[in-house]
């Protein structure tokens, strides 16, 4: 599985209509269709046995072509989603940080929801909004996410009148695209007439609305589904063929289209797990969230967001059902089946890639974090480990062993060796796989690299740096960290200064005796012996246990990405967010450590380290002439030098990862 979880469950998920709509298992739906086909006298194509249970996926993986947008956005921070649904559990892991805000209806006494809307309303944002690298990764982590809530169900019938003021409410917040998702069942194919006008007032506004078609049959019409200009949107099963419930008609000619509705992966309340659903709103789901990306993508290339265009762009590239799939009936497959790609190629033709734009790393940790860390917990490296290895190898903090303690000069995080914020292919700055060299001696070159150096971090925190040692009593690997009060006033937010910033605040906290809350981590170290072994996870896992067991909050890590040297010219926002597709985990050996041991990238540290010298020091440094202007590509660095012959100086400014674990209790 991608990410850790519990064992998922499978489950329907109905819009929280005024009456509930499950849809039906396969072989009960064909029959009730057989039956529906004899009764209007036409022959129905031959029924199919049933089909097996289509594997879980997640969000990412159920819209073909997502992963692809998520190479230049994953969300532009001023495009809005709103969503009318039940209340979400915003203390769910993956939505800690998340951009999201729940609403109440304010014009509505406080009704107490129920069990149903606040899993589905849960399910929708993780799966809008789930952060990166967590248990539910989100199709838009970087846009706004607004949640209102409207009460829906067996005891409370949604009023138009209400809806219509939730829509209202939604436009004015400023969002480009409401998913409404509650259903208004008709059998004259309308609306209420204020209803109406406020869908209408959304769409000449240039608001998308989209809307789940229902779970029906085709017996009747859902509102807004039914309205002119909202995007319909069924549900077709994993092998393509669309799902009987899956509502069809006249009232969606021309404005429908239809995305996967089953088997996919959302966040559950209140346990911490995730579950896959099953319907049409798992399907307006994903097809709000691939609009939001597109409408995104308009906002990174400089253009105006154009929601309706985005709209168009999807149904006039929807891809036609065949005859088998539409089971001899064309019109259950609405519009077509979404085709983003060919939307993306509509819209944009051959315009350039923007630059990925990953949720900004210097937004301030919610309180959010804060509340639902208890319930997280960290790993301590995979689980085929042989345990053998496991048992020789001991782990505790220099405190607790201080002949333990690095001799002058021997295990501070020199930047020529490793580093949280500095490490080669091979060498574990926290443990990136493979071999490779050593890292580049310019990096000592950097001033507070060297201020490390000399200030004797083991001295000064001990309860801080951890030692392994094998069963001989041989060090093996070691590991820092330096706390620091991120809440003090001024700062509240990651720097941009990374690995520099965080250790000038650690020695600032120092001196002024500052109460620390946040461990940052700077360096683990492991000796080639002991590559492979899941030995690096272990040692996080300790230093988050030692910022844990010290009462702090956070444990934060401005990483240098084990591979990212090979490809200097790469922004690193577009290295920060590539996946495996096998399994949807970072592409990068040393990340995705990070992520599998419960971190959570948050963005980036554009300066993280910065090493300014002569042209003879850079040629000392790294053997190459610094004959040129401009950018020069250095064995070891993650971007370009920047070299200038009239100043006879050249400049490194490196970008980091950061990346956020939650402390839950000690492993």
């Amino acid at each position: 599985m991608p990410h850790p979880a519990p064992a998922p469950a499978q489950a329907s998920l109905s819009a929280p209509p005024a009456r509930r709509d499950q849809p039906r298992p396969p072989e009960q739906e064909q029959e009730r269709e057989r039956g529906r086909e004899r009764a209007g006298g036409s022959t129905p194509p031959a029924a199919k046995e049933a089909a097996p249970p289509a594997p879980p996926r997640y969000p990412v993986q159920a819209v073909p072509g997502i992963t692809a947008l998520h190479r230049h956005t994953h969300g532009h921070p001023e495009v809005i989603i709103g969503v009318v649904d039940g209340p979400p559990d915003l203390s769910h892991p993956c939505l800690a940080g998340a951009q999201v805000e729940a609403r109440e209806p304010w014009w509505l006494p406080s009704i107490a929801a129920d069990d149903q809307a606040r899993e589905h309303g849960t399910w929708t944002a993780s799966v809008l909004a789930g952060r990166p690298g967590s248990v539910l990764p989100g199709l838009t982590p970087g846009c706004r996410l607004i949640m209102l809530n409207h009460p829906a169900g067996e005891e409370h019938v949604p009023d138009p009148h209400s809806a219509a003021r939730a829509i209202e409410e939604l436009v004015q917040a400023g969002a480009s695209i409401i998913q409404y998702t509650l259903a208004h069942h008709t059998a004259s194919h309308d609306a209420d007439p204020m209803l109406k006008r406020a869908v209408a007032a959304a769409i000449e506004a240039g608001v998308l609305v989209t809307a789940p078609a229902g779970n029906d049959y085709g017996k009747h019409s859902i509102a807004v589904a039914n309205l002119p200009g909202v995007l319909a949107v069924g549900a077709h099963r994993a092998d393509g063929a669309m799902f009987f419930f899956s509502n069809h008609g006249p009232a969606y000619a021309g404005h429908g289209l239809v995305a996967l509705g089953e088997a996919v992966y959302g966040a559950t309340p209140g346990d911490g797990g995730i579950k896959a659903q099953k319907g049409t709103c798992i399907s307006v789901a994903l097809v709000t969230g691939a609009a939001a990306l597109l409408v995104s993508l308009q906002r990174h290339l400089g253009r105006p967001a154009d929601p309706l265009a985005v709209r168009d762009a999807l149904l006039a590239a929807a891809r036609p059902c065949t005859t088998e799939q539409a089971h001899g009936k064309p019109e259950r497959c609405l519009n077509g089946i979404i085709d983003l790609p060919a939307a993306t190629r509509h819209l944009f033709g051959d315009a350039p890639p923007p630059q990925a734009a990953p949720t900004s790393a210097t937004a301030a940790l919610p309180t959010s974090i804060i509340a639902t860390s208890s319930g997280l917990v960290s790993q301590s490296g995979p689980a085929h480990l042989p345990v053998s290895s496991r048992r020789d190898v001991r782990i505790t903090t220099v405190a607790e062993r201080p002949h333990l303690a690095p001799a002058a000069g021997e295990g501070t995080p020199r930047k020529e060796d490793h580093g949280e914020g500095a490490h080669g292919e091979g060498t574990y700055g926290e443990g990136a796989a493979g071999q490779g060299p050593q890292m580049p001696a310019f990096l000592a070159g950097d001033l507070a690299g060297r201020w490390s150096l000399h200030a004797r971090l083991q001295d000064r925190f001990p309860q801080f740096s951890v030692v392994a040692t094998s069963a001989d009593g041989q060090v093996i690997a070691r590991g820092h960290g330096v706390p620091f009060a991120l809440a003090l006033p001024g700062r509240g937010r990651l720097p941009d200064g990374g690995w520099d910033d965080i250790l000038t605040w650690a020695f600032a906290d120092t001196q002024t005796g500052t109460p620390p809350d946040t461990l940052g981590l700077l360096a683990i170290t492991v000796q080639p012996t002991h590559r492979g072994t899941g030995l690096p996870a272990r040692v996080l896992a300790a230093l988050k246990d030692a910022a844990r067991t010290a009462g702090l909050t956070h444990v934060v890590a401005p990483v240098r990405p084990t591979r990212k040297h090979h490809e200097p010219h790469t922004p690193m926002a577009d290295y920060a967010t590539r996946t495996r597709p096998e399994d949807g985990l970072p592409a990068d050996p040393w990340l995705r450590t990070h992520v599998r041991a419960g971190g959570t990238i948050i963005g980036l540290a554009p300066a993280s380290m910065t090493v300014a010298g002569s042209l003879t020091q850079w040629r000392e440094w790294t053997g190459l002439p610094f004959d040129a202007d401009g950018p020069v590509i250095v064995p070891g660095a993650l971007v370009p030098v920047q070299a200038s012959l009239t100043h006879q100086h050249a400049v490194y400014v490196e970008p980091n990862i950061w990346v956020h674990h939650p402390l839950g209790r000690p492993s």
